[in-house]
């Protein structure tokens, strides 16, 4: 039981930063007013079910939805606060990168036998979301519709990959 004050003591810690800097945007009038802060209900449950999922045995599966909705919240902060509407539009792509650091994380969480199920998506998300990025911010000078035209076998070899290394863990727990 000793192992678990630690991540007490890291989540406390994780939830007083996230009220205390809710509370100073309000003080120094960064948030006009209460309402627009309604998102941190979903930062302070996010805290709450990884909380559960990292303390009590057998509860691993509130990581995965502690994780997104304590970055979905924190994300809907922002665009409360300091985001526009605008710049959504272009950032859409990290909607993808919550999802893939959830599943990493939840991942983790894992027997080893069933991590790679969790972890494959997760970095190929992040992957996807990283080459969608690109695209939305304009830094790649052809049209996606193009790219995907002449770089379509990646996916192909990326999946044949995939399934090598899942099958290759696999093996490795085995022995």
């Amino acid at each position: 039981m000793e192992n678990r004050r630690p991540q007490k003591l890291f989540f406390f810690g994780l939830g007083a930063t996230l009220v205390g800097g809710i509370l100073l945007l309000l003080t120094t009038g960064v948030l006009p007013s209460v309402v627009s802060v309604w998102p941190a209900l979903l930062l302070i449950v996010g805290i709450y079910l990884l909380y559960r999922g990292y303390t009590v045995p057998d509860s691993e599966g509130a990581v995965f939805l502690g994780f997104f909705l304590l970055l979905g919240g924190l994300f809907l902060v922002l665009l409360n606060t300091v985001l526009s509407w605008a710049v959504l539009e272009r950032m859409w792509p990290l909607f993808m990168s919550v999802l893939a650091v959830a599943l990493l994380f939840y991942g983790q969480q894992k027997k080893h036998e069933h991590r790679a199920a969790y972890m494959i998506p997760g970095l190929v998300l992040m992957l996807l979301s990283g080459v969608f990025l690109m695209f939305s911010l304009g830094l790649v000078q052809i049209s996606f519709a193009r790219f995907m035209v002449r770089w379509w076998p990646i996916t192909i070899i990326l999946l044949g990959l995939a399934v090598m290394l899942q099958n290759a863990l696999k093996d490795h727990h085995k022995e």
